[in-house]
C-alpha cells in the first residue's frame, strides 16, 4: 500500500478484514485481503514474485479438488515479505475467487473466540468487576487495583476491541464502562462453569471462602423482603467513590477499614447483611467474620451491588 493512502472498505471486503482483527498478523492480514481482492495496489518496491500462484490438491467435502493458492509480496516494515494466503482463507473462510464469506458459521464462530478471548486473562475479570459497578478512568482503575496505567490501558484496549467495554472522554480523562448487562451476565456464566467443575475452584472455596463464613448467604430476594420489613440493616463495604456511583437502598456505607471503629453504631439489635462487589468479593467475608466476633449477627448477601442491578432491583446514588 502506498504510504499515506487511504481506502474505505466496506461489504464482503469489510466483513473479511474485520474477520482477521484477533490476531497479531491482524495489520498485515488486512494489506493482503485489500491487494488480493484488488482494492489496493502493491507498492512498486515490492519484491519479485509478488501475484505469483501455484495449484494446490485439498481434499473438500470428501473429494480431492485443486486449489489455488496465492503468495504475495507486501511492502511491510520489518516483515520478510512472503505470507501464504491460504492459510489466511482458511482462517477466515473466505472463498478467494470472489473475496467474499463462503462459511458464515466458521466466521461468526472466529468472532465469537475472539469476544472469548478477551476474558481469558485474570486482571480483565477483575476489570469487569469494577467497571460493573460504574464507569472508571484508566487512572482510577490502575490505582485501585495498584498496576501501572500503561498495562491497565493495554488490557482496557483489548476489551474494547472485543467489544466488552466502551470508553468516553470526559475532559483529560477516558471514562471506561462496560458494554452492557450482557458482559456481566457472561462472566457470571464462565464463574458458574468454573464453580461446577473445577476441582482447584472448589479447594480454594473449601480451603479460605468457607473456613471465613460457612453460613448460608441472602439471596437478594430474601433481603428485599426484609429491607422492606425494617428488619435488617445493611452495610456497603465498598471504597465511597464507588458507593456514589449507586449501592442498595437504605444501604450504609462502612469501608472494611472503618469497621472496627464503627462497630458501636451497628449495635442496633437487627442483622447486619454486609455485601461489597460481588459473589466473591474477600471484603464481605471478612467483614462478617469481624462482626461475629464482636457478638453481633451477620450475613453476606450471595452476591453483589452489579447482580443486584442487573435483576432490576431499586438502586440509589449519593
Amino acid at each position: 500500500m502506498h504510504r499515506g493512502a487511504r481506502h474505505q472498505t466496506t461489504g464482503p471486503l469489510a466483513a473479511i478484514m474485520g474477520a482477521a482483527a484477533g490476531s497479531p498478523m491482524a495489520p498485515r492480514r488486512a494489506q493482503l485481503v485489500m491487494v488480493a481482492s484488488g482494492a489496493v495496489r502493491p507498492a512498486p518496491h515490492a519484491r519479485a514474485g509478488c501475484g505469483t500462484s501455484r495449484q494446490r490438491p485439498v481434499l473438500r467435502g470428501g473429494s480431492l479438488r485443486t486449489r489455488r493458492v496465492v503468495t504475495m509480496a507486501l511492502p511491510l516494515p520489518g516483515a520478510s515479505c512472503y505470507f501464504t494466503f491460504n492459510n489466511f482463507i482458511e482462517r477466515t473462510s473466505v472463498d478467494p475467487s470472489t473475496m467474499s464469506i463462503r462459511n458464515p458459521k466458521h466466521t461468526l464462530y472466529d468472532q465469537f473466540a475472539i469476544v472469548a478471548k478477551a476474558f481469558g486473562n485474570p486482571l480483565r475479570l477483575e476489570l469487569v468487576e469494577h467497571l460493573a459497578q460504574g464507569p472508571r478512568s484508566v487512572d482510577a482503575l490502575a490505582t485501585r487495583l495498584g498496576l501501572p496505567i500503561a498495562n491497565v490501558s493495554q488490557h482496557l484496549q483489548a476489551m474494547r476491541r472485543a467489544g466488552l467495554v466502551r470508553s468516553q472522554r470526559d475532559g483529560k480523562f477516558v471514562n471506561y464502562h462496560l458494554a452492557d448487562d450482557s458482559v456481566l451476565a457472561a462472566f457470571a456464566a464462565i464463574r458458574t462453569v468454573a464453580e461446577r467443575h473445577s476441582a482447584e475452584v472448589d479447594h480454594v472455596i473449601r480451603d479460605w471462602f468457607d473456613r471465613r463464613d460457612d453460613m448460608e448467604p441472602v439471596s437478594r430476594e430474601e433481603l428485599a423482603a426484609r429491607m422492606e420489613d425494617g428488619i435488617v440493616t445493611v452495610i456497603d463495604l465498598r471504597p465511597p467513590d464507588e458507593f456514589a456511583l449507586g449501592h442498595l437502598p437504605g444501604a450504609i456505607n462502612v469501608p472494611l477499614s472503618e469497621l472496627d471503629s464503627r462497630v458501636a453504631e451497628l449495635r442496633t439489635g437487627r442483622e447486619i447483611v454486609a455485601y461489597c462487589r460481588g459473589p466473591w468479593c474477600i471484603m464481605s467475608y471478612e467483614a462478617v467474620a469481624q462482626l461475629r466476633k464482636r457478638g453481633l449477627a451477620a450475613r453476606r448477601l450471595a452476591d453483589g451491588l452489579p447482580e443486584w442491578q442487573a435483576a432490576g432491583m431499586t438502586v440509589e446514588r449519593s
